[in-house]
């Protein structure tokens, strides 16, 4: 090949073109340094603008060809549905299911299991179905659609594909007749024209799952009528992979995407791991503009507030349009200038200094080395990266050949490197979502547990079973913000330090100056920090980590988190066990809270008890009749004989008299107020739980009443007071002579009291005092 090679290659006259580029050399060389400048600065300024001119054909080549790709499918949709709507299969298909009245008592096994071919019941349905559904289910594989739908012309669905919870309704009057598939076939269930095509938007569709579904469908028409409609579901997966397809062409971070009318995203993002389909609000010129019609590129800010090079323009179809963007970020599409300005700026130094220090170049043949370099080039493009690269000369091709070696062993290297980087990431994306998982866990455990004693001991374990720790134990001050004492502490060690009352002074060791410092303590090496304790009962602690609980700007007191490994806690652990012990921290608070509130309560329920038992008495003294008893229906006689019920202190619910007698206590917060007591005839069945839980009932709400109608009393009693007391002073008060107002007075006691007799006086001790 060697001498194949040589035998093409042109003999040069070497003398002559080396005194040429001598003379030439020699003659640019004291005007060297300007032209090279002005040739740098030109040749930059037209390489951006080449660039920038290249990204926006780019962008608008990727955009026209994604148009041109959505209106061929979606025009091939239209075409595809046309024929298959007037196909005979469909026609018969149609009037078969139809003519099977039967088909809606077996609606449940399709539901069952959607691949059943027949449902095995013998009816005409299955028959049928049989008969046409492998046909529809390579019709929906070979086209690409999602599912298919027969619809006959008063809304029944007959058949459907995938069997989801439309199938046997009625898109007229059945639960989904508000749907965008049911006024698709509104639309065209008149119809006669064949040719007749229609398209909904995506909107989320409950028998799929509330997945954004798009429609499409067509009348299907036999011997000029419209006998149903033939409706298909498109495949967003298909049409996500239209638009993502090739969108690297752009740049690492090009995108293209569909926008609808309302703003939100038709289309998945390529970087997002969640779907977007309307989901994604997003609402700038480009879109904008593209929905008023226009065509156009520029540069605008993106959803997530970044600077992007954008080409758009609108899409439609049938009544339906769409925002058609490509973009690539600003930066990206910046760092070819930015490569070539600094290329261009380091090759005109060194053109400068061999121009002015060589002044001489010598160069060699120039086939060999480019046809060797061309040859290895494409072999490295067709796969064979560890082709070598041959650098033969010393010139601008050697150094091309050399930079284009230095690039395929970097390309070697990255490849190897990258499966590596790929496995490291995982884990450490499988470490976190086990981080969030188990901080998600004791969240939970620390939100369902108000009392005390049961979270602490149920937080420790949860944090070392979770984060698999050597031990862990929690702290809490005491009342004199001294010491810190140990509440709670997992395995043996734990159940011994707090046998023996462990506590640690607030400041000193690494739970001490964590609780005074209201930070986080780390030690990946406990041997290398100073200030933590020593502990005889954790000898095979390596690493240790002290967290303070805060809450309200307080410390309620820290966690240790021990590892018997060296170095075990990392940013990630050290944030997660953070937040946790945070929110350990407020739920000790809010339990204490709740204890306190839950006390108080008591206190006055207690209160409020005690007052209305000392009312009751009161009202007990001052009552005539104690009860009443009936013994034919209409009929109550007050009790004269007060040892027909037990004393209040006594009244349990009792079953007396060999089960036909029923005491029942009336109670009010707590206090018994009296009670009642059910006698049944001889003979008569025992009293049951319900009968008993009825008379519980009525007890209770006499006892609401009761307390309702003394709350009443003593209300109408205070009114009446204040409004004598009331027209006493007004009385009083309209006169200014002494004697009136005693007279006054006196008559006003005397009738608003109905007393026998009143008098008032003043006394003459203190007018006898003064005068002594």
């Amino acid at each position: 090949m060697s001498t194949q090679s040589q035998t093409k290659t042109p003999v040069r006259s070497i003398p002559l073109l080396h005194l040429l580029q001598t003379r030439l050399i020699l003659f640019f060389l004291a005007i060297s340094i300007i032209p090279l400048v002005f040739v740098s600065w030109w040749t930059f300024t037209r390489s951006q603008n080449a660039l920038s001119a290249q990204i926006n054909d780019r962008l608008v080549a990727v955009r026209n060809l994604k148009a041109e790709r959505l209106e061929a499918f979606l025009t091939s949709l239209e075409t595809s549905l046309n024929v298959d709507a007037n196909s005979p299969v469909i026609v018969d298909a149609l009037q078969h299911f139809s003519s099977a009245e039967d088909f809606y008592s077996i609606r449940l096994a399709y539901l069952w299991d959607s691949t059943l071919l027949d449902a095995g019941q013998g009816t005409i349905y299955d028959r049928y179905h049989a008969q046409y559904h492998n046909i529809f289910g390579s019709m929906l594989n070979t086209k690409g659609y999602a599912d298919m739908y027969l619809v006959a012309p008063d809304g029944t669905i007959v058949y459907n594909f995938d069997k989801g919870d439309d199938f046997a309704t009625n898109l007229l009057s059945g639960p989904y007749k508000d749907t965008h598939l049911a006024a698709l076939f509104r639309e065209l269930r008149t119809s006669t024209d064949a040719e007749e095509v229609k398209i909904t938007d995506f909107v989320p569709y409950g028998p799929s799952h509330g997945i954004p579904a798009s429609f499409i469908g067509s009348p299907i028409i036999a011997n000029g009528e419209n006998i149903g409609v033939l409706i298909y579901q498109l495949n967003l997966a298909y049409l996500n992979d239209i638009l993502q397809k090739e969108a690297e062409v752009i740049g690492m971070t090009g995108e293209v995407y569909l926008v609808g009318t309302d703003k939100l995203m038709r289309s998945d993002l390529r970087f997002s791991e969640e779907s977007t389909i309307l989901k994604q609000e997003i609402d700038n010129q480009a879109v904008r503009s593209a929905l008023d019609g226009k065509t156009s590129t520029g540069q605008i800010t993106n959803y997530n507030g970044e600077l992007v090079l954008v080409a758009y323009q609108p899409l439609k179809f049938g009544t339906q349009t769409w925002a058609l963007v490509t973009q690539v970020d600003a930066a990206e599409a910046a760092t070819p200038a930015n490569l070539l300005s600094s290329s261009i700026l380091f090759f005109s130094g060194v053109v400068a200094l061999l121009v002015t220090i060589i002044g001489i170049i010598i160069t060699r043949r120039i086939i060999k080395p480019i046809s060797e370099l061309t040859m290895a080039a494409a072999a490295i493009a067709e796969g064979d990266i560890n082709r070598p690269v041959p650098v033969t000369t010393r010139d601008e091709i050697g150094l091309l050949a050399q930079a284009f070696g230095t690039m395929t062993e970097r390309l070697r290297d990255l490849l190897s490197g990258l499966e590596q980087q790929i496995a490291d990431r995982t884990r450490a994306l499988e470490q976190r979502s086990a981080y969030l998982e188990s901080s998600a866990e004791i969240s939970r455990a620390v939100t369902s547990i108000l009392d005390t004693d049961i979270l602490i001991r149920q937080v420790v374990r949860l944090i070392k079973d979770r984060f698999n720790l050597y031990y862990v134990g929690l702290f809490l001050v005491d009342e004199r913000n001294e010491w810190a004492i140990l509440q709670a502490g997992t395995g043996e060690a734990g159940q011994k330090m707090l046998a023996s009352n462990h506590r640690l002074k607030i400041g000193e060791g690494m739970i001490g100056w964590s609780i005074a410092n209201a930070e986080a303590r780390i030690a990946l090496d406990v041997g290398e920090d100073a200030v933590r304790f020593e502990n005889p009962y954790l000898p095979e602690t390596r690493s240790e980590g002290a967290l303070p609980l805060r809450s309200r700007g307080r410390v309620l007191g820290a966690l240790t988190v021990q590892s018997a490994e060296e170095s075990a806690f990392d940013q990630d652990i050290l944030t997660t066990l953070q937040t946790m012990a945070d929110q350990v921290a407020v739920a000790l608070d809010n339990a204490e809270l709740f204890a306190k509130s839950e006390a108080a309560l008591e206190a006055e329920r207690k209160a409020y008890g005690a007052l209305s038992q000392e009312a009751w008495k009161e009202i007990v003294r001052g009552q005539t009749i104690s009860g009443y008893i009936s013994n034919a229906p209409g009929m109550a006689y007050p009790i004269q004989d007060q040892q027909t019920l037990p004393s209040l202190h006594t009244i349990d619910q009792t079953i007396q008299d060999e089960g036909l007698s029923a005491v029942i206590p009336i109670k009010s917060h707590g206090r018994i107020l009296g009670g009642i007591k059910l006698g049944k005839l001889e003979g008569s069945k025992e009293w049951t739980q319900d009968q008993l839980a009825l008379i519980q009932t009525v007890s209770e709400q006499m006892s609401v009443a009761l307390e309702s109608a003394r709350l009443y009393q003593e209300t109408q009693r205070r009114a009446t007071r204040e409004r004598v007391i009331a027209q006493v002073s007004t009385h009083i008060r309209e006169t200014l002579d002494i004697q009136t107002i005693l007279e006054t007075t006196v008559d006003e006691l005397y009738e608003r009291l109905g007393l026998e007799t009143a008098a008032i006086h003043l006394a003459t001790e203190i007018v006898q005092s003064e005068e002594e």
